[in-house]
C-alpha cells in the first residue's frame, strides 16, 4: 500500500513539474521604457566636439549587428554615450536616422570597439566600405554619419 502511494505520489509531481515547464513564465517580459533608463543612470551632459568621437564603422549584408569604434580624448572616464547615426544612400538621400544609448567604459585616451543592434532587420543593406557582398542577391550598398550627441562621465561613489 505504501509502495502505491509513493508511485502515485511521484507520478503526480512530475505531472505538476512538467505543466510548470509548459508556461510562458520568463518569456514574456516588460520592456523597460527608455525614459525610466534615461532618468536612472548618470545625467547626460552635451559633448563637445572633440572629447569623444566615433570611427570605423562596419555592417555586412547578413550581419544583425553594426561595429564601430569610439575614442576618448577628454581627461574623464566615460560611462554612457548617445550616439547619432544618420543612414545614406550612396545618393546621399536619408534611409534611416537614429539615436542609441551605448553603455561602455570608456578611459582618458582610449578606444573601445562597441557592437550595437542593426537597423537593418531584413539583412538587405551593407556598409559600403565594408566590400561589396559575392551573392547575387539584391544588395543596397549605405553610407554613414556618426555624431556624439552626450556624454556620461563616470562619477565615483
Amino acid at each position: 500500500m505504501k509502495r502505491l502511494l509513493l508511485i502515485l505520489t511521484a507520478a503526480a509531481c512530475t505531472a505538476t513539474t512538467l505543466c510548470a515547464q509548459n508556461t510562458w513564465r520568463g518569456k514574456r517580459r516588460m520592456p523597460v521604457p527608455r525614459s525610466s533608463i534615461a532618468a536612472s543612470a548618470a545625467p547626460m551632459m552635451p559633448c563637445d566636439s572633440g572629447r569623444v568621437s566615433a570611427a570605423g564603422f562596419e555592417k555586412t549584408l547578413r550581419s544583425t549587428t553594426e561595429s564601430l569604434f569610439l575614442t576618448n580624448h577628454s581627461a574623464d572616464t566615460i560611462e554612457r554615450v548617445l550616439l547619432h547615426i544618420e543612414y545614406l544612400d550612396t545618393s546621399g538621400r536619408q534611409l534611416h536616422s537614429r539615436r542609441e544609448y551605448i553603455g561602455v567604459n570608456l578611459p582618458p585616451a582610449s578606444t573601445r570597439k562597441v557592437d550595437i543592434k542593426s537597423f537593418d532587420r531584413q539583412g538587405v543593406f551593407y556598409y559600403h566600405l565594408s566590400g561589396r557582398p559575392r551573392t547575387r542577391a539584391n544588395a543596397t550598398p549605405f553610407e554613414v554619419r556618426l555624431s556624439v550627441d552626450s556624454i556620461s562621465p563616470y562619477k565615483s561613489e
